[in-house]
Parts: structure tokens; C-alpha cells; sequence
């Protein structure tokens, strides 16, 4: 075989099928025939990892060619991204189509270095896996995306998001469409990419519920009207959900049941005939007394009652006669069954024969696991089309069809490009204790060899000389070396550049796109409210501590870190989940130490409550230049909004400064303080403005410090008067602005703390605020649990938005607001308290004013007031004194006029 291959180049039928039937033989002949019923579980766990370790040195010493025939034919490559939220049946899936026959390959598939998913039960890494189906002569090859489900790593799904051709979104049948899946879908309708919903674990509603088929029909109806809501709520264009759409499929991967539309229609006209043919004729699935099978001819109107809906009659009723009929009371049937069938064999070394007998009727009925491949094909489309892809992504025009690249790459010209080597890299996976790092991307242009030289680009547009020495398949962490791949690919990238910020996009030319035209910086822009500061237990490791946090920021984009003053590393993360999680793995893999750990706390923002009604002054007394200044209150929220979203879509910085002051200006003029703008800010999706109340000043000494004043207004909104945090959604309107004498020498120095302080004195007159964070949760419970819980965000500052019945289910969903300071050990406490029954999803939703005034003189009013308790604990932190010094900051004149007006 492999002399007729290097001859001529192919493989004829009968030679390709001989090789194919050699590599099948290797699986079947490694197999454990004396299963007892008894074995211990440590005995199946050694099993399960000798199996893991075959299946790894299988899929290394498979022969180069017969990987080629899977991966060189573009036209059968399809990637796509499997998302959800937490326990929705994602891995499950994943591993019921791969693996649904063996269940030493089910326990071994996912295993790798961690250990800490087989004890949490859940994804943590987003899994690339590899399986190719071979029909007709050729091999249709899927590149899978399991995506971690926990909300704090979200980050995960929106970089798989950018490579992918499709997503799939499973739904769970019991909790319905939670706040992570409103999530998901929003980030497919941003991307314009193709959505398959999956609704998952319906077995529970048959088993555990025990639903009726027209309540089970309203269920799944139920699920289907939510996620076409959020359709709806998004004004994206796209086209809803339904079975006659056969865009939505139900699915149990434990008992191998997969339906659609279409599968539904390959039953009723004899598609599958095998297994009716051997004892579930259709007379006996459909009633032939109601209309005519195989032809759409009815005869009379259905007796049972819910049976005129013809999904129900169709689809749901045969499904509850075949579960009933695994579980009969007449075992005469079940013993024909077996003896039809010859399924006596297998049954005989299964520990959990009804459960099994299940699994061989739904998998031979409904063609599992083949229906979901063929499925896949026929829905999302292939890599063909990656060069039409490429074009409209690069050219102005408007694409229909499913795009892996942002909107921002339209505005790039493509002509002199369309042949180059185009890879994106979106994740690094440690390897051998983080010394190396593989790089996991796929190629969207072009076809790579061994000792390419070409570009790396990453985040920030730095660009690096990368040379690739060697690359890999990877199947669930089982990599494969080969030579060279072409595009639509998967693959990972032995990294030695020393390469940290994901994503990374690596060309043939150092100059071929200006920035990343494939990753929108909208998508991956990241909020990190929760913060921490760590030390090493030992002075003397600061610097391996610093090596294992470079290492873990290189793998992560859910936290970043910043090493402060004193010598401690400041981490922030999105949630307590992300923190820690890198506390774990910089002290149990990259570092291999010890650190204390401090409390958690959050940052704040400044801003004020209404617009000044004095002016706060000041004099440079060297520079003899009078300054006056007033503060306003930005209240155009939408506008804001979208100033700050237009600010990071354009990746040009001239384009960004150009479109934020023209639009800018327009608002500008609306106010009542000022005209003229002089510059703006845009920070953490805030906005701060500086502006003038004449149009121009023509003293030449006031045009020479214009700068100046410019650079000391932006340190001023970095560091606010209050607690030193960043100051937001304030203009500060220049009333006035003039010199005293003419002299010939200007001091900045002096001019740029006299203007700093003048903004600060200005918020200080004009009713302070402190802004805090504040996460949105969705917490899934049993209903006799629901008073708990109520119970214990009674005590956390939550504001309740919504609480109601899943309908058809025992559970009750409760939606709520609550500070992110008070969300530390809340998911902790919630299961604790309701048994591990309940399901935590929250996401960063804004930030809120904290009750109360900072500055109180008042003693009753300070031991309610939480905002100013919050500053005397901050500044307390920062080694400040807890008392604002006014007299540093607020003018003697300032002072005379509010003590007038009192």
C-alpha cells in the first residue's frame, strides 16, 4: 500500500479500503471481551487509562498519507464551536458522537493533564476535537470546539468564535434559555455566525418528570419562543427558530437520540428501514388507521388527545413508545427483540442492560450518531468557501452568507494578498509545566510547510519574526506531526518566539494588513472588577512567581495582573471563579510555590450627581495665569455608548480621533457650559470631556499651554480627589482662561498642578459620588429552595429583577442585581444551602452609584453610609489619611461663597 501510494500519489477503492480496514482492526481487536459485573471502579479506571494510552500512540504512529486523504479536501472541512452554559450536555455530546459504542474511549477521552475537570465535572480548557467520517470514498472531517461553560470564561467562546463556521448551542430541556445562552446568541448575531440550536437531556423530561407528550411539546415550545425573543430584542438580521426550519434539533446523548425535521422525513419515507424491517414496522410507530404511511394522505383525524399537532404525532408520541417499550413490562418482546437482533452478545458484558438496551433501539431507529454528521454537513458549510469568505471580508461588499471575520475587515484591500499564508492563532496550551506553549489556531489562507518563515502580529499590532519549526494535529490533546496542511485547518504551532497577547495573526508579510482585520476588539473587550493582591510566601521567589504569572496570562484572557510599588502583584478577574483559578494553576503547575493571598476587593469610579453652581478658581502664581472652571454632568448614555463602541471598531488611531471628536463636538454644543471642545477621554466605556465656553482665545502666552492643560486634565481623570480612582462622565467646561502679566517665562510644572487641582476642586463643589460594580446572576433552583436563597441575598445588597416557574419543571428561576464585592462564596453559600441543586450563571452587567455621600460631616448619617465608609477603606489602603484636606484643593474665595450660600 504504501509503495502503490508513493507511486502514483492515490490510493485506488479496493487498495484504500484494505488500509482502512487494517486501522479498524487495531480497535477492535484491542478490546476487553471478560467485562465482569463486579469489577471494582479501580480497575476500570486502569483499564480506561491503558485504553487512553493506545488511543494516544494510535493516533501518533497513524501514516501520513491516510491523515492527508482526511485533511486535504477543503470542500469536506467544517469547524465548528460547541457552547453553553454550565452542565448542559456540551462535552457530553461531544463524547456520545465520537465515542458512542465505547465506553472505555467515553472515560478516556477527555482525560489529559488536568485533573481538576474529572472532579469538577465540567470544561475549564476549551477542547479542540478532530473526527473524520468516511463515506463514499471520502472523508468529511469536523473540527469540534468544546467551550468551557462557566460564565467566567466566556472569554474562551467569543476567541473560538472567531475561527469557527457555525455554533452550536445547547439548551438544557430542564432550565431552558439561561442568561449565559442570551449571551451566546447576541455574540453569534454580532459575528453573523450560522446557529444550530441543540435542546439536550430530554430524556429528563420523560424519566424524571414524567411529562405527557403535549406538555412535553410545550416545553420544547417554550425553549424555541425564548431564544427567538432574544431574536427579536437584538434587531439583528436573522431568521428564526422552528422544527419546519430544521435548524433546531433535541437530543439525548445518553440514551442516542437525535431529531430533526429532516431525520423525522428519512424515517416516514423508509430511509432507514433496517430496524423497522426487523420489529418496529411503522403501523406499530404511526397509527395506519388515522392516514396512509410513506404518502401524505390522511385518512381520518388522530383519537388521542394532543395528537392533531403534528410535531406531537410525528416526533414525540414514537419517541414515548419506544422508551416505554425499552422499559415494558412484557419481556417476551424484549427476548424477540434479542433474538432478532442478535444483540445477546453485547448485552451479556454490560453492566446496565436496560439502559443499554435503550441506547441499540434510539441508535439504530434514528441512525446515531451518523444522523448528527450528516446533519452538520448539510447545515453549516464548508471550507470551500473560505476564499469567498476572504474576499468579502477584505472588499466593502456585504457577504449573506456566514463570515469568520469581523466587519472591520472590509475597509482592507485583498487584490495583492488573495494567495498569501494567512493563520490566526486564538489559544495557547501549556506544555511540559508551561517551558513550551503550543499555539492552536486555524488557517484561513494559503498552506503551510515545515521551516516557513513568516509574520506574527499580535493584540497591540507588534510585529515578530516567526519562523515554524513544527506543527501538529490535536485531538483532545493527542497531537500528530505532519509536514504540511492546508487551509480550513486546524492545528497547533510549537511557539519559541516568546509570543503573550492572543489573538495572534501570522502572515507571510510583515506588512500585509495595517492591524487584525479578523478579530474585533469589541467582541474581546474585557471588564475586570474583582481584584486581589498576592505575595510570595518567600521573598526570594518573586521572580519565579512573576515567570508563572507571565505564563498563565499567555494561556488566559480572564485576568490580568500588574505588579505594584511595594513589590505585591495586583491580579483583577472577572469573577471568583477566574481568580481562582489562577491562583491554583501558577501554585500547583507554572510556579510550584506559595503565596498569601489578600482579601478580594473591587475599583471604583468618581463622578458627580449635578453640575456645579460656582466656579472653582485658581491663580498660577509664577505664571500669573487666572484659570476658572465649571463641571457638568454627561447624561447622553446612548450616545456614550456608542461613542465608546465606534472608539474601539476602528483600529486606525487617526480614524478613532477623527469620528469621537466629530461626534463629540455635535454634543458639545448642546450644553449649556461650553461650545469647544479641547479634548475627551475615553476610559472602561466612560467618557470625559474638556471644553471651552468661547470659541477661541487669542492670547498667543494662553495657545502655548494649551498642551499643558491638556496632559493635566487627563492625569486628573485618572486620579480623582475622593479615593484616587478614575474619574468618568464629567465635562469640564473652561469658563475662563486668561493672563494677568505678560511674562517670558512659563513654568508648566506649576500650570499643570494648578489645573489638576482645579478639576479636583470643581468635583469636590459639585455633590461627589462613588460608582461600584454590579453583576447580574441567574440563579436555577428547586422551588422549596427558593426561600432560601431569598433569604441569603437578603443579607448582600441584591436588587431582585425577576422571579418566576420554569414552565413545565419543579424549578424556579430568580434574576437579580447585586454589588460584585458581595458576589465573593455566594455561589458557594447558594449550593451549600440548597445541596448542590442549583445553577449560578453571572456576568458583569454596570456600574451603579453606591448609596450615600463620601463627604458627610454628619456622625448618625456616617454609620449608614456605605460610599463613605468605602473611601475611609480605600484610602486607608493607599496609605492616605481617611479626612480629605480641602484646604490642598478648594480655593479660599470658593470656600467664602459656599459659606455665604449656607
Amino acid at each position: 500500500l504504501m509503495k502503490e501510494y508513493t507511486n502514483t500519489g492515490t490510493l485506488n477503492h479496493v487498495s484504500e479500503q484494505k488500509f482502512h480496514n487494517i486501522y479498524e482492526k487495531k480497535f477492535r481487536n484491542f478490546s476487553f471481551q471478560e467485562e465482569d459485573s463486579n469489577i471494582t471502579r479501580e480497575n476500570r479506571k486502569k483499564k480506561s487509562e491503558l485504553y487512553r494510552k493506545f488511543l494516544f500512540s494510535l493516533f501518533s504512529s497513524i501514516d501520513e498519507f491516510f491523515i492527508y486523504k482526511m485533511i486535504d479536501n477543503e470542500r469536506q472541512i467544517r469547524t465548528i464551536s460547541v457552547a453553553g452554559s454550565i452542565n448542559s450536555g456540551k462535552s457530553s455530546f461531544l463524547t456520545s458522537i465520537i465515542s458512542f459504542n465505547s465506553p472505555y474511549l467515553k472515560d478516556s477521552i477527555y482525560k489529559h493533564m488536568r485533573t481538576d475537570e474529572d472532579i469538577m465535572k465540567t470544561t475549564i480548557i476549551m477542547t479542540p476535537l478532530l473526527k473524520s467520517i468516511r463515506k463514499n470514498n471520502k472523508y468529511n472531517t469536523y473540527y469540534f470546539l468544546d467551550t468551557p461553560g462557566h460564565s467566567n470564561l466566556f472569554q474562551d467562546f467569543n476567541l473560538a468564535l472567531c475561527i469557527s463556521d457555525g455554533v452550536i448551542i445547547t439548551i438544557d430541556s430542564i432550565e431552558g434559555v439561561t442568561l449565559q445562552t442570551k449571551k451566546i446568541i447576541n455574540s453569534c448575531l454580532y459575528t453573523k455566525k450560522k446557529i444550530f440550536i441543540l435542546i439536550t437531556k430530554i430524556d429528563r423530561l420523560i424519566s424524571e418528570l414524567r411529562l405527557p407528550p403535549s406538555t412535553f411539546y410545550d416545553k420544547i415550545q417554550s425553549i424555541i419562543f425564548d431564544v427567538n425573543l432574544i431574536i427579536k430584542n437584538s434587531n439583528k438580521k436573522q431568521d428564526y427558530f422552528s422544527f419546519s426550519k430544521s435548524n433546531i434539533g433535541i437530543l439525548s446523548a445518553e440514551i442516542g437520540l437525535f431529531l430533526t425535521s429532516e431525520i423525522l422525513n428519512k424515517l416516514y419515507h423508509s430511509i432507514y428501514p433496517t430496524i423497522f424491517k426487523l420489529f418496529f414496522p411503522k403501523e406499530w410507530i404511526w397509527h395506519t388507521e388515522n392516514f396512509i404511511v410513506g404518502k401524505n394522505i390522511l385518512k381520518s383525524n388522530p383519537k388521542e388527545p394532543g395528537s392533531h399537532n403534528p410535531i406531537i404525532f410525528f416526533a414525540i408520541i414514537p419517541i414515548y413508545k419506544l422508551y416505554s417499550f425499552c422499559l415494558s413490562e412484557n419481556p417476551l418482546k424484549i427476548m424477540q427483540f434479542i433474538h432478532k437482533t442478535n444483540f445477546s452478545n453485547t448485552l451479556l458484558n454490560l453492566n446496565f442492560p436496560l439502559k443499554n438496551l435503550m441506547k441499540f433501539v434510539f441508535k439504530s431507529v434514528f441512525d446515531y450518531p451518523q444522523s448528527t454528521y450528516e446533519k452538520f454537513s448539510e447545515y453549516f458549510e464548508s471550507s470551500k468557501h473560505l476564499n469567498q469568505l476572504f474576499t468579502n471580508s477584505m472588499s466593502k461588499q456585504s457577504s449573506k452568507k456566514s463570515s469568520i471575520f469581523s466587519h472591520t475587515a472590509k475597509n482592507h484591500f485583498y487584490d495583492k494578498y488573495m494567495e498569501k499564508k494567512v493563520f490566526l492563532g486564538i489559544k495557547f496550551f501549556p506544555n511540559s509545566y508551561g517551558k513550551k506553549f503550543l499555539l492552536f489556531g486555524r488557517i484561513l489562507n494559503g498552506k503551510i510547510v515545515n521551516n516557513d518563515s513568516l509574520y506574527a502580529k499580535n493584540f497591540n499590532n507588534i510585529v515578530h519574526n516567526f519562523k515554524i519549526n513544527h506543527f501538529f494535529l490535536i485531538n483532545c490533546f493527542q497531537l500528530k506531526r505532519i509536514k504540511s496542511i492546508k487551509k480550513g485547518n486546524c492545528l497547533v504551532i510549537e511557539e519559541n518566539n516568546n509570543l503573550n497577547e492572543i489573538p495572534i495573526l501570522i502572515t507571510e508579510e510583515s506588512k500585509v494588513y495595517e492591524s487584525n482585520p479578523f478579530i474585533d476588539k469589541n467582541l474581546l473587550k474585557n471588564t475586570y472588577p474583582l481584584k486581589i493582591t498576592i505575595e510570595p510566601a518567600y521573598s526570594m521567589d518573586l521572580t519565579k512567581l512573576l515567570s508563572g504569572i507571565q505564563k498563565y496570562l499567555k494561556t488566559s484572557k480572564n485576568t490580568i495582573a500588574s505588579v505594584q510599588e511595594s513589590g505585591t502583584v495586583q491580579i483583577s478577574g472577572i469573577g471568583e471563579f477566574a481568580l481562582n483559578l489562577m491562583i491554583k494553576e501558577i501554585c500547583d503547575f507554572f510556579s510550584l510555590l506559595k503565596v498569601k493571598v489578600s482579601n478580594p476587593f473591587i475599583s471604583l469610579k468618581e463622578t458627580i450627581e449635578c453640575s456645579s453652581k460656582f466656579k472653582s478658581i485658581s491663580i498660577a502664581q509664577k505664571s500669573r495665569i487666572y484659570m476658572e472652571i465649571m463641571t457638568e454632568k454627561i447624561n447622553l448614555i446612548k450616545e456614550k455608548n456608542e461613542i465608546t463602541k465606534k472608539y474601539l471598531s476602528y483600529q486606525n488611531d487617526e480614524m478613532k480621533h477623527f469620528y469621537t471628536q466629530e461626534y463629540i463636538m455635535e454634543k458639545v454644543k448642546i450644553s449649556n457650559l461650553s461650545n469647544n471642545l479641547w479634548s475627551y477621554q475615553v476610559h472602561d466605556g466612560f467618557l470625559n470631556i474638556l471644553s471651552e465656553y468661547k470659541t477661541s482665545y487669542n492670547d498667543k502666552q494662553i495657545l502655548k499651554i494649551r498642551s499643558t492643560l491638556i496632559k493635566a486634565f487627563l492625569m486628573a481623570c485618572r486620579t480623582g480627589p475622593i479615593c484616587m480612582e478614575p474619574v468618568v462622565n464629567i465635562n469640564f467646561a473652561i469658563q475662563e482662561i486668561k493672563s494677568i502679566e505678560k511674562i517670558q517665562q512659563i513654568f508648566k510644572k506649576e500650570i499643570s498642578s494648578c489645573m489638576k487641582k482645579l478639576c479636583h476642586s470643581s468635583i469636590l463643589i459639585s455633590t461627589p459620588r462613588i460608582l461600584e460594580p454590579y453583576s447580574e446572576i441567574e440563579v436555577v433552583t428547586p422551588f422549596e429552595s427558593s426561600k432560601m436563597i431569598f433569604n441569603i441575598l437578603l443579607n448582600r445588597r441584591a436588587i431582585i429583577l425577576n422571579d418566576m416557574p420554569i414552565q413545565g419543571t419543579l424549578h424556579y428561576r430568580i434574576l437579580f442585581l447585586i454589588p460584585t464585592i458581595n458576589t465573593i462564596g455566594l455561589e458557594t453559600d447558594i449550593r451549600y444551602h440548597t445541596q448542590g441543586q442549583s445553577l449560578i450563571i453571572g456576568f458583569f452587567k454596570g456600574w451603579y452609584i453606591v448609596p450615600g455621600y463620601p463627604i458627610s460631616n454628619q456622625n448618625n448619617i456616617k454609620k449608614n453610609n456605605i460610599a463613605h465608609n468605602y473611601m475611609k477603606k480605600i484610602r486607608r489602603k493607599k496609605g492616605m489619611s481617611e479626612k480629605i484636606n480641602f484646604s490642598n484643593l478648594i480655593n479660599e474665595s470658593i470656600i467664602m461663597k459656599l459659606l455665604f450660600n449656607k
